[in-house]
């Protein structure tokens, strides 16, 4: 199965060229957002598997629209960026942003970060997935010992 990917950037020529970066060894672009009220909107609907997208955007910053798909785990996010400064590398660590690439962009780069996202993504959800398993698990156990303390207890 194709891993699909929706891509945000205000450039047009930005999206084309990034577009062109990942269909060419096979991933699927779903759709392209200008801002970020747009790929959040179109990510809600398409469920894709990753979303690349600028950090500086009209509309919604990029942050905050990144902030809103990596808290409803909607898709993990690779952050594009002319901008290297640490306050925004900080922002983008500290609300789960899995890559953050500068531009220009160079295909060597890019298909590494997506594949290492998308790798990141699937063992943080591995790891839910037994969070909650052996969560349920012990609930279980819970009762069935404060049913077993009740046997004993009316038993004598």
């Amino acid at each position: 199965m194709s891993v699909r990917i929706i891509i945000a950037d205000g450039q047009p020529l930005q999206r084309i060229d990034l577009k062109d970066v990942l269909t060419r060894p096979g991933y699927q672009v779903v759709g392209e957002a200008v801002d970020g009220s747009g790929v959040i909107a179109m990510s809600r609907l398409l469920r894709p598997d990753l979303v690349i997208m600028d950090s500086h955007m009209p509309d919604m910053d990029g942050i905050l629209a990144a902030e809103t798909l990596v808290r409803e785990k909607i898709a993990p996010v690779i952050f594009l960026t002319a901008y290297t400064d640490q306050a925004l590398v900080k922002r983008a660590r500290d609300i789960g942003v899995s890559n953050y690439l500068v531009k220009p962009l160079h295909e060597s780069e890019v298909i590494p970060a997506v594949e290492m996202a998308l790798s990141h993504h699937r063992q943080m959800y591995a790891m839910e997935e037994q969070i909650r398993l052996l969560s349920a698990q012990l609930e279980t156990h819970m009762i069935v010992e404060r049913y077993r303390g009740t046997v004993v207890e009316q038993r004598g």
